[in-house]
């Protein structure tokens, strides 16, 4: 993922980081700065040292910190779409902690549903982040929080049929 902003002083600063590593880059007009500490990056320039520093992360939001200004790089979630999430998650663990409601539809809770909720979970966050329309930001968020129910399911059975 890349993503650039323009700054008054310094340019162009580009920061990419690999969804697969977590590693981070930052770029001042193109000019790749060198690696302090995961968060910290130092831009040498006329024999004068310029500090970077990250705060956040792709899903919460990413604020850059130079010259004791900071600015956001990547903005967090919408309110609405933590709602949506923490809405599908409190569902989710309510029902598999209920016999009642698991009686009609089983699915797998403790640990193992847990888990896939919360993965189900931050996987629709970075979903929603792709997406510009409201609408199908919400449209995701309720159609991860149907597959929790889906995926846990088929869980649940898949344990019964091992353990009947």
């Amino acid at each position: 993922m890349k993503t650039a902003v323009e700054h008054s002083v310094y340019g162009i600063i580009t920061y990419e980081e690999s969804i697969w590593t977590g590693s981070r880059t930052l770029y001042v007009n193109g000019q790749a700065l060198e690696k302090q500490s995961r968060n910290t990056f130092v831009l040498v320039r006329d024999k004068q040292t310029t500090y970077f520093t990250l705060k956040g992360s792709y899903l919460s939001g990413l604020k850059l910190t130079v010259d004791n200004q900071t600015f956001p790089i990547i903005a967090g979630p919408k309110w609405y779409e933590v709602l949506i999430v923490v809405t599908m998650a409190l569902l989710y663990l309510v029902w598999a902690n209920v016999p009642t409601l698991v009686v009609h539809l089983p699915v797998i809770g403790g640990a193992v549903g847990g888990a896939i909720c919360g993965g189900v979970s931050i996987f629709s966050l970075y979903l929603m982040k792709l997406q510009q329309n409201p609408g199908m930001k919400i449209l995701i968020g309720l159609s991860m929080g149907v597959l929790t129910f889906a995926i846990t399911y088929v869980v649940a059975m898949l344990f019964l049929s091992v353990v009947m």
